[in-house]
This record gives C-alpha cells, structure tokens and sequence, in this order.
C-alpha cells in the first residue's frame, strides 16, 4: 500500500552531526481536503478519486491524500467531473537496507514494486551512487574491517574494490562523465573531499582543512562543480568549488545537497543527522524553500533522471521508508512499507542508447 501526500507551499545519511536550518523557509500555511484512492498498480498509476462521504461516521481510507492549494479552493466539484489522474514515478531507485539483518544493496522497480537485493555480504553497505550508463553503482563498505570504496555490476555482480587505505572512505559520487569518483575521507585526520578515478588509481585531496568536516560531495550535471557539506563556519552549510578545489562558497545554513539534473536548482536537507526537512534553493543560494516541513525526519535527497520527482528517506511512518515527492506538484508516493529501515536512494540514469 502507497501513501500519498501532496504539499505546495512557496516552492519546493550516512553519518550524523546536529544543525537546524535557521528562519526563512517556512511555507505559508494554507487549507487542506482529504480524498480516497483507489490504487491500480503498486505505483498508484491512474486512480479514481471518490468524494469525501456526508456522513459523520469516519470514512474507510484505502490511500490517504492532502491536497493542500496555494489558493482558497473553489465549490467542491460535482459526481460527474472527471479527476486529474495523478502522476507516478518509473524507473529504478538503489538504496540500503537493514532488512537482511546488517546493511546492503537493494534495487527496486517503481512500475512493478519488486526489491531485489544486490549485496548478500556481512558487511556495512551502504550509500550507493549509479555509475553515468546505469550498469555499475560505487558505494562504502567495510568489508576489510574499515570503510573503503566498491565497485558492483548490477547485471553481473562483479565487485572489485577500488580504495585500500587505512584510514575511511565514505560517500562515493560517480562523476557525469564517469572518470572520476569524489568521496570523503578521514586520512588526513579531518575528513576532506577527495577524487579518484574508477579503477582507485590516481587520489588527490581538494579540500584541506583544520578540525573540519567536509563531506557528502555531489556533482553538477556538467562535471565542473561539486556541492558538499561543511562545518568550517561553525554550523553546517551547503558549500559548492570547482572540480579542481578552486572557489569555494558557501551556499546555506544545512547539509547533504545534490544537483537538479539541469544545474539551476540544489536539493538539500536542513540538518546530517536524518531529523530534518528537505528542502530547495537555486544553484546561487537564493530562493530557499521547504518542500517536507513537519515533525518527521526527511535525509538523503535525490532527483529523477527527467528532474521531475526527488527521492528521499523519510520516518514519517516511525521506520525508515522511501518516498519520491513531484517537484512540480509536491505530491508524495510511498515507495517502500516494511520494518526495516530503508535509506540512501538514487535514481537509475536513463543514458541516450
């Protein structure tokens, strides 16, 4: 069963810290209608909307949806209009999980709902990121005792590992171009974004500060760019510099950020520690607004090939649950319900064949 949750306001984990994103963002309050679906897929593909029934007694939900408008809504509309279908996500999303007892790989098919699970090791897997062709995802894991960087092919499941330090590597982000791979790591003592090419032949540092952490790096769609995490002011901020380690800025107060697949705009969450909200502003800083506002902790953005749909992890339900919100409508589809905590999507890229 999906469950489905429509927001529209003023626009829109791995490792944890402890920041709340400041004032600025909070969407405007707006008035709400409850609506039953009837769903015709696992992915909620067209349902039929039925109207909220008269009675006092209370209704049988089968999916719940808020529809919150930006405008006062007009006369409810009468038996015989015709609803818009709703919109549903495709593709595949890689993620981890804890369901096999200890973290590993999963991929999961949103026009059929079908999990397939890609890692059986005893191992901490964990933050996969897909490869530009979609064949190969690069993650963490701490196979040889600490974390170091793996490679998996998702049709084969040929793993070769591609680090071999002695100190941690995290947080692997496949370049759009697919010859290098940042990360970040702890072997300088602090933890510094790093690059790497996919074979781990030729590490170099870009960020080299004192008692800092620098983490979570992302790439922009151009390859030139990456935006990642800091504390070097203090509290955390969404901070971007060229692919070299050259001008770096900071963005916002928050964390974990990535790249709209056409470079104007940044997705980011308001705190590293999965307690926060997801959140959006444009690729220069500005405009910043709250897309998941609300008690339950929101972490691990991420968009859709197209740029139509952000993927996240979510404790709205208690667990840990996967969620995809429409940028255009913020409309939320469930994506997973089990006990297990599910975290870390990404969307499968849809190369040009």
């Amino acid at each position: 069963m999906l469950f489905v949750l429509a927001m529209a306001g003023t626009g829109l984990i791995g490792l944890g810290l402890w920041y709340v994103l400041g004032a600025g963002c909070t969407p405007e309050p707006t008035p709400t209608r409850l609506i039953t679906v009837s769903p015709t897929s696992p992915l909620l593909s067209s349902p039929t909307l039925t109207p909220a029934p008269t009675d006092t007694s209370p209704p049988a939900i089968t999916e719940l949806v808020v529809i919150t408008p930006s405008v006062t809504p007009s006369a409810a509309p009468s038996s015989t209009a015709s609803p818009t279908p709703l919109p549903s996500p495709a593709g595949e999303i890689a993620f981890y999980s804890d369901r096999s007892g200890n973290n590993d790989l999963y991929l999961l098919a949103l026009d059929t709902g079908q999990t397939t699970q890609l890692t059986t090791s005893l191992a901490d897997d964990r933050l996969p990121s897909w490869s530009p062709r979609g064949d190969e995802l690069v993650f963490q894991s701490n196979a040889d005792g600490d974390f170091e960087l793996y490679i998996l092919n998702v049709a084969s499941r040929a793993l070769r590992q591609i680090t071999h330090s002695l100190c941690n590597d995290y947080g692997p982000a496949w370049s759009p171009q697919g010859d290098l791979i940042a990360y970040y790591s702890d072997c300088d003592g602090n933890r510094e974004i790093m690059l790497t090419d996919p074979a781990g032949t030729s590490a170099r540092q870009l960020t080299h500060t004192t008692d800092v952490y620098n983490w979570f790096p992302a790439w922009s769609p151009d390859g030139m760019s990456l935006t990642y995490s800091s504390n070097q002011d203090g509290g955390y901020g969404v901070h971007t510099m060229r692919a070299d380690g050259s001008l770096p800025r900071k963005l916002a107060e928050g964390c974990i950020s990535v790249y709209s697949p056409d470079g104007t705009e940044i997705v980011f969450t308001s705190r590293c520690d999965g307690e926060g909200d997801i959140l959006l502003m444009s690729v220069h800083g500005g405009s910043i607004r709250n897309l998941t506002e609300g008690p339950e902790g929101d972490a691990n953005p991420a968009w859709s090939p197209d740029g139509q749909w952000i993927v996240f992890q979510s404790t709205l339900t208690g667990d840990g649950e996967l969620y995809a919100m429409s940028r255009p409508s913020h409309l939320r589809v469930r994506l997973t319900d089990n006990p297990a905590r599910d975290a870390g999507p990404v969307w499968r890229p849809q190369p040009e064949p």
